[in-house]
Formats: C-alpha cells, sequence, structure tokens
C-alpha cells in the first residue's frame, strides 16, 4: 500500500473539486491492490476543514468539522442553488463552492454513518471546530483527540 500525506490529499482534492459545479465532497479511495482500505471524504465547508475517514473495518474517522451549525433551510437553499446552477462563476477560479457548503451531519446520515470512532481536532480555531456540539448532539463519539497545550492528549 503506497502512503500519501495529507498535504498531497489536500491537493488532490483541490484538483478534483475544480469543476463547472459547486461540489459537496470529493472522494478518494485508498486501495492495496484490489482492496479498498479506506475511503476519504473532503467536505465543502466554506473557510474550514472537514475530512471523514471511512476506514475498512467500517470505522469513521473525522478531521475537523466546520459548517455543523448550518440550519436546514439554509442547507435546502444550498441544494436548490447547487442542483440549479446557480451561483456558478465565469471560467477559473472555484466557481463559488464556498457559498454553498455541506453540512457535515447531513453528509454522514446519507452514507448512513451514525457513530464517529475517532474525532480529531487539528487546533481549536473556529474554522476548524464551528458545530463540534451540534455534531455531539447528533452523533455518537467515541474518542476524542485535542490539542492541548502544544500536543495531542497532553495534560
Amino acid at each position: 500500500m503506497s502512503i500519501v500525506s495529507s498535504q498531497k490529499l489536500k491537493m488532490l482534492a483541490q484538483r478534483y473539486g475544480e469543476s463547472n459545479h459547486p461540489v459537496s465532497h470529493v472522494q478518494i479511495h485508498l486501495r492495496q491492490g484490489n482492496k479498498t482500505v479506506a475511503t476519504i471524504h473532503f467536505l465543502n465547508v466554506r473557510e474550514g476543514d472537514c475530512i471523514v475517514i471511512q476506514h475498512n473495518s467500517g470505522r469513521v474517522t473525522m478531521i475537523d468539522i466546520s459548517c455543523g451549525n448550518l440550519t436546514a433551510l439554509e442547507e435546502s437553499t444550498n441544494k436548490l442553488m447547487k442542483s440549479s446552477g446557480l451561483g456558478t462563476g465565469g471560467v477559473g477560479g472555484n466557481f463559488n463552492m464556498k457559498a454553498y457548503p455541506t453540512k457535515p451531519q447531513d453528509y454522514l446520515s446519507s452514507l448512513g454513518i451514525d457513530e464517529i470512532w475517532r474525532f480529531i481536532l487539528t487546533h481549536p480555531d473556529m474554522d476548524h471546530l464551528d458545530g463540534f456540539n451540534a455534531l455531539m448532539d447528533e452523533l455518537l463519539i467515541s474518542q476524542e483527540y485535542m490539542r492541548q497545550k502544544g500536543n495531542f492528549g497532553a495534560p
């Protein structure tokens, strides 16, 4: 199995995200031979980050969350705008994709995911943490890793 750095994965997601229509997510399948060992989902969440990793064991890891506080009205308006092609930009650029983010909890629900095995917060800025309380209210989270005093999990 080849190992791909997180920087390389983000670059791939940005490249594949460049299309003529706003996208809600990009999926990358990591394979070992013919077997998928993990599927990585990069979600469109405005300025922040939200990455979901579905392990072949059935466990799910989420790295950061943003737009977790979107209301149902905002999300349905975003879906309507995306499906109608309204709000796309001209040639080049990101076609205004940030204007139509995805609510991570709804995306997970659409995949049949109701539990997160591991949540990792890379750092406590709001563009990586927006909606964490709502996420905890909506899904079971087995493990949380959050940076404290410069090290993950350090007291």
